[in-house]
């Protein structure tokens, strides 16, 4: 069950119509065990989900999330009396933890009265803010106290969902391809070339042949690849990878003689120096080669026990706070809303 209300910090939420609603003269929207839920609380509410205050005031689309919002903070509201029932408080350790959360939330807003004064521009306060805070950690301590995480998820149930999910663990193919370029002569050089290059370059003895070679010998012997590429490389793009994804083939990006070196070379493997018709030389280092497919069920079955036992978890909490709920005497003041 879901109860924590994201933030959205945005200006000129106007407050909905109250005429058309049957509502209390003193703009009670709900009462639960006695204990009411004002209007201006429910707006409140409403004004700290993303959508509410872009919407037309007075329409529907507001409307609707007033009576979705009203469900829940009735539902907050039954699972609050039982926390204080049965005692539910939260620890020291719980309110540092609810003021560091707060404090990370403010510096987005350059503290915490930037952070008060973007909640008054919607029409929201600061203390409201804190409160549904610590609310939504008290009703978790109360749900960890009486429903239990722990769930037996059938192996056929996985197997199910697996089956009934397979684009979710589908493997796109994708080809990472690092590269360095010699071309036959020093003067054709097309970037900015480090010191290093600019040295090698400059050497009457500089031969393309040997260049290329002692570049690879260096990466061979266990220097990283791109770092090789920054001082040897004499093209651009040696800063990063050519991504090859889905249906694209080597083919479809490189020519002879590289296309068919990255489709026979695997991760982690450095071609041979390759010479094209022109005599430039390259070498190619593949840094990740994924095939495509379904990823196996033994790779991913912990994943899905997780998800299934997340699900079967969730509506235990859905299942005892209606229990709870049904046991609740409620009242309902706003139109379209019905809670059992």
């Amino acid at each position: 069950m879901r109860f924590a209300i994201g933030i959205l910090l945005a200006v000129g939420a106007a407050s909905a119509q109250d005429s058309p609603r049957r509502v209390y003269s003193d703009s009670i929207v709900a009462v639960v065990d006695g204990d009411p839920i004002t209007h201006r609380e429910l707006l409140m509410a409403c004004r700290l989900t993303p959508d509410y205050p872009q919407l037309p005031e007075g329409g529907e689309g507001r409307a609707q999330i007033e009576r979705n919002l009203l469900k829940i903070l009735v539902e907050e509201r039954v699972l609050l009396h039982r926390a204080q029932r049965e005692g539910v408080v939260l620890s020291p350790e719980d309110e540092r933890r609810l003021v560091v959360e707060l404090g990370r939330q403010a510096e987005q807003y350059g503290g915490e009265g930037g952070l008060r004064n973007a909640l008054r521009e919607f029409g929201v306060s600061l203390d409201y803010f804190r409160a549904r805070q610590r609310n939504q950690l008290v009703m978790r301590r109360l749900l960890g106290k009486n429903v239990s995480t722990e769930a037996y998820v059938p192996p056929g149930e996985m197997q199910r969902y697996y089956a009934e999910h397979r684009a979710r663990y589908e493997v796109r193919p994708e080809t990472r391809v690092w590269q360095i370029v010699v071309f036959p002569g020093a003067a054709q050089c097309l970037r900015e070339p480090t010191p290093e290059l600019a040295a090698a370059l400059a050497d009457p003895s500089w031969e393309p042949a040997d260049f290329a070679e002692r570049a690879r010998a260096r990466v061979a012997a266990g220097e990283s690849f791109p770092d090789v590429a920054r001082e040897t490389s004499m093209m651009s793009g040696f800063e990063k990878p050519v991504v090859l994804k889905g249906k694209t083939t080597p083919q479809d990006v490189f020519n002879p003689p590289l296309d068919a070196a990255v489709d026979s070379l695997d991760a982690g493997e450095l071609s041979e120096v390759l010479v094209d018709d022109k005599g430039t030389r390259y070498l190619v280092w593949i840094e990740l080669k994924r095939r495509g497919g379904m990823r196996p069920l033994s790779e991913v079955q912990d994943e899905i026990h997780d998800t299934l036992r997340q699900a079967l978890y969730e509506r235990k909490v859905a299942d005892w706070t209606r229990q709870l709920t049904q046991e609740a005497v409620i009242e309902v003041y706003l139109e379209g809303v019905e809670i059992r």
